[in-house]
């Protein structure tokens, strides 16, 4: 009789949140300076990609055996999501420094188009997919 492998019980619900927030956090900081002080806009999707996928493993990593995948996938996204909304925030508030008067969501249509939504999608789905 071949024994049953043993559940990995490493993990916890706090390292979890922190496997995910983390990378979101890194993650926001990076798109706040790329859209920001030096105006790129074309990598912005693939640095959320990235970020949810970091974010994923993250809490895949931090939860083990112990918090189930539905948690961690809920964990994970969103993390990576309160992070881009953040990060979006941020640009647009630096943008009202610098003299701009747009509300919030005319000032993202303008500037960036598709790429805000895209980015909570991609980085959404990318954290989901791999937590």
């Amino acid at each position: 009789m071949v024994p049953s492998p043993e559940p990995d019980l490493n993990g916890s619900l706090p390292r979890t949140v922190a496997g995910a927030a983390l990378p979101s956090l890194a993650g926001a900081v990076l798109l706040v300076v790329l859209a920001s002080p030096l105006a790129v806009s074309e990598p912005l999707v693939l640095v959320a990609l990235l970020t949810g996928i970091v974010a994923g493993r993250g809490a895949r990593w931090g939860g083990g055996g112990v918090v189930s995948r539905q948690h961690r996938r809920a964990i994970a996204t969103a993390a990576v999501g309160l992070g881009i909304a953040a990060a979006q925030v941020a640009i647009w508030q630096l943008a009202i420094a610098e003299g701009g008067v747009l509300p919030l969501g005319d000032y993202l249509v303008a500037v960036f188009g598709p790429i805000a939504p895209l980015e909570l999608i991609a980085g959404g789905a990318a954290a989901w997919a791999t937590a």
